[in-house]
């Protein structure tokens, strides 16, 4: 990637042997007939570039995708998701799932915090969860929940049986309040 005036030229290179690589510049995950990058493509903002690479129709691989950056926050931990309008439905709940492997680290007291960074309309967080290997292992009924102030909330969960290789993630349920545009990151600390 290489910031310019008035956006980011983002160039790719293809590894994989006869597969080409499919993207979008709208935020939206791409998919196999998704336009086909042939060279440098520029965006306004970075977070709405997304890229596969697709092998065939059924072969494809996970999206390549840019998080924005909040230093401001580090205070709450390591970023591990966004959300945007493009994310939410109108009226309905959806599931948010965020990856926290490698964040998930040891045993110890945790924290998942979801921060609302601009937009017309706040997140109701409806119910947090926290899986292992896709088993369940908290939420938010047996979670203490710290801070609800200035769009910020945190829940605070315990990991007792830590596994080394195992997969862990947090899904929340989740809803715009007054209309989908709302924007925001989602942060876990130790």
């Amino acid at each position: 990637k290489k910031e310019e005036e008035g956006g980011v030229l983002i160039a790719l290179e293809n590894m994989v042997e006869h597969a080409e690589i499919r993207y979008t510049t709208n935020g939206i995950k791409p998919n196999v007939y998704s336009e086909i990058y042939s060279g440098p493509v520029r965006v306004k903002r970075l977070q709405d570039f997304q890229a596969i690479t697709v092998v065939s129709r059924k072969h494809y691989s996970l999206p390549l995708y840019f998080l924005v950056e909040y230093p401001e926050f580090k205070k709450f931990g390591d970023q591990i998701g966004q959300w945007r309008p493009i994310d939410l439905v109108q009226g309905y709940p959806i599931e948010m799932i965020r990856k926290a492997t490698g964040k998930i680290n040891q045993n110890g007291k945790y924290q998942v915090s979801f921060l609302y960074v601009d937009g017309n309309s706040r997140l109701e967080i409806e119910k947090i969860m926290v899986f292992k290997n896709n088993s369940f292992f908290a939420d938010d009924i047996n979670m203490q929940i710290l801070s609800d102030e200035n769009g910020v909330v945190t829940y605070q969960f315990e990991v007792d049986n830590y596994e080394t290789g195992a997969e862990y993630t947090v899904k929340a349920n989740v809803k715009a309040q007054n209309g989908i545009d709302s924007n925001g990151v989602v942060f876990l600390k130790r």
